[in-house]
């Protein structure tokens, strides 16, 4: 039996500081948690070559730890009970 995977491709905003962002970009390893529109939340690790600032649109793959329903594709980006980016799985 082949195991699913995991990984997905998404493309990912994160929010300005003034709009309750975060204060520095972040780099691949970055493990926030991910909230889907009725779906429950999981957990996951951000790859990425580049630093993603705050504003810019970046395609990136997400390795989630508990992989998002079928339906499931837009998401936000959680630190604690903040938004702090969105995205969508492609």
């Amino acid at each position: 039996m082949q195991e699913k995977s995991n990984m997905r491709k998404a493309t990912l905003i994160l929010l300005h500081t003034d709009d309750g962002g975060r204060k520095s970009p972040i780099l691949s390893g970055y493990r926030p948690h991910f909230i889907f529109e009725n779906d429950p939340a999981t957990d996951g690790r951000i790859e990425t070559e580049l630093s993603i600032a705050q504003g810019e649109t970046y395609l990136v793959t997400i390795k989630f730890i508990r992989e998002p329903s079928e339906t499931a594709t837009k998401f936000n980006v959680m630190e604690g009970n903040r938004i702090v980016g969105t995205g969508k799985l492609l």
